[in-house]
């Protein structure tokens, strides 16, 4: 259940390995996940013997789930190059113990970004830069905060040292990417970190120590997506959060057809913040029609599947 390659360096990091293992247990356990379990199972035991290959769910032209839930399938070596194959075809590496897995959701919780919600609220500290935004000037902190426990929430993570090690990896070759909110004392107020997969910026965490900095950042962050010519900026799964400000379910289907769309204009390595791009206006007349159009063009079927979640 303990990484040997990336093995907990004192005493205090050995005691949250084995929390991670205890409390992840639990989480596989619960009724919502317990169905997945057979699957998993079975998929681990087939590459322990030999009988199928890391990675397997990468050799294919379009990924089948061997559950419901999205298991695709067991992680191999997360090089750069295996984890932006599997993005490119719709899925993600998780998992909370052992290897990490493969997951495709039958639906995926994304916005166009020029359509991010900004309250009053926003709007205001973003224009009174109450937080200084900043892009990948401290990528593994920004990790490393998104994985610290968070009050009142349960002390467990899938941003384990192996997953901080192979996005390390993937920012140093101008893929993966953090946005960063700083206090007036030049603390790390809030921010997140994510990826860039075609015309899609997949986030895949964010965290606060300040209130609202997570989403100034956000805003932020939107308004360059929008202005690079991004299709949809993916949360991956339904949160109240994430629906409170616009992101809706879309299906697989549709998301594969954005990773598939025609690459965006963003800087290939890092991403810096242009002053003159204000995220406390509305940018959606300069939003060209293709952007505009993406979410709206989906079925009625699919607006009431995002509405009733």
């Amino acid at each position: 259940m303990f990484s040997l390659k990336y093995p907990p360096r004192t005493f205090a990091g050995l005691r949250a390995d084995a929390r991670r293992v205890v409390l992840g247990t639990a989480y596989a356990l619960r009724p919502k996940r317990v169905a997945v379990l057979p699957a998993v199972l079975s998929g681990w035991l087939m590459t322990k013997l030999g009988l199928e290959r890391y990675d397997a769910c990468l050799k294919t032209g379009a990924p089948v789930p061997r559950h419901p839930l999205g298991f695709a399938g067991i992680c191999g070596d997360m090089t750069p190059d295996v984890l932006m194959r599997g993005f490119a075809k719709g899925l993600y590496p998780f998992s909370h113990v052992g290897r990490k897995k493969w997951w495709m959701n039958p639906e995926r919780m994304a916005i166009a970004p020029h359509a991010i919600v900004r309250d009053k609220d926003a709007k205001r500290m973003v224009r009174n830069k109450r937080f200084k935004v900043t892009f990948d000037t401290c990528f593994e902190d920004v990790m490393r905060a998104c994985a610290a426990p968070r009050d009142g929430k349960t002390p467990l993570t899938w941003i384990t040292e192996d997953i901080i090690a192979a996005y390390t990896e993937l920012h140093r070759a101008g893929h993966a990417h953090s946005f960063e909110a700083w206090a007036d004392d030049g603390t790390l107020a809030g921010g997140g970190f994510g990826i860039a997969s075609g015309p899609v910026f997949v986030i895949e965490s964010q965290f606060t120590a300040k209130r609202n900095a997570s989403k100034v950042a956000m805003v932020t962050l939107m308004r360059h997506l929008s202005a690079w010519g991004f299709l949809l900026a993916d949360g991956k799964a339904f949160t109240p959060y994430l629906k409170s400000v616009g992101f809706r379910l879309i299906p697989h289907a549709d998301y594969v057809a954005a990773l598939n769309a025609r690459a965006p204009t963003a800087p290939v390595d890092r991403w810096e913040v242009d002053e003159t791009l204000d995220a406390s206006e509305d940018w959606e007349a300069g939003v060209p029609a293709e952007q505009r159009a993406w979410l709206e063009d989906l079925g009625d079927k699919d607006r009431q599947v995002a509405v009733a979640n």
